[in-house]
Order: C-alpha cells, then sequence, then structure tokens
C-alpha cells in the first residue's frame, strides 16, 4: 500500500478513536450525575376523605396553581408570536416594472409552474399525441 493510503488509515483511525472515547466519557459523566444527584421522589396523591376525586382542597389549590402556570405560558407565548408578526410591504404595480424585470418574473414563474405540471414517464394519460 502506498504511504499516503496508510496515513490516511491512521488518521481515521485516531479520529474515530477519539469519537468513541469522548462518547464513553460522557457516558461516564452522566452516571457520575447520576448516582451523586438526590433522587426526587414521586410526588403521592393525597387519598380524599370523600373518596370523590378532586375534592381535596390542598389538590385543587395544586390544579389551580397549575392552570394559572399554563394561562401564563399561554399569555407569553402569544406575546412572543405577535412580536414576529408578518408585515405586509406594498409590491411595485406592474407598470413600474422594467421590461427586464417582467421577463425575468415571466421566466421564473413558467419554471417553477414546469417543476409541477411535468410529465411522468409511462403514464398512458401523458402520452405525446401527434
Amino acid at each position: 500500500m502506498s504511504e499516503e493510503l496508510v496515513n490516511s488509515l491512521v488518521i481515521t483511525i485516531i479520529g474515530m478513536g477519539l469519537v468513541f472515547m469522548a462518547i464513553i466519557l460522557l457516558w461516564g459523566m452522566m452516571e457520575v450525575l447520576v448516582r451523586f444527584s438526590p433522587e426526587k421522589g414521586h410526588k403521592e396523591i393525597p387519598k380524599s376523605t370523600t373518596g370523590i376525586p378532586g375534592s381535596d382542597p390542598g389538590l385543587k389549590e395544586e390544579l389551580e396553581s397549575t392552570k394559572q402556570a399554563a394561562v401564563v405560558a399561554a399569555v407569553a407565548v402569544a406575546m412572543a408570536l405577535t412580536k414576529h408578526s408578518v408585515q405586509v410591504i406594498k409590491a411595485k404595480s406592474l407598470q413600474e416594472l422594467s421590461p427586464w424585470q417582467s421577463v425575468k418574473r415571466a421566466e421564473r414563474f413558467q419554471n417553477h409552474q414546469a417543476t409541477y405540471n411535468r410529465k411522468i414517464k409511462g403514464d398512458p394519460g401523458n402520452e405525446n399525441k401527434g
């Protein structure tokens, strides 16, 4: 084998080794974080005394605060979307276009239409009649 091929294979092997070592390093770091981070216990839903779901006042307050957080998030998203609204720009009338612009726009429109109106090979409905 040529020396260039051997060099390229060595570089490839080194690169792949570094990638796999980085993946293994990240995996190890995640394992360490999981082992040393405190486990959060699951919240137990308190059983209501009446047996009717949602009749517990503590649960109602928690649901109300969750609803309130959802409403705040929805308003924030709506406000963010209104800042990036679409602006309508008044287009120039066709009389203001130069002949060059008119021809180029017509060519572009025809090319765009040709993309969607092309004939499919082998389709009997699209055979050339003549």
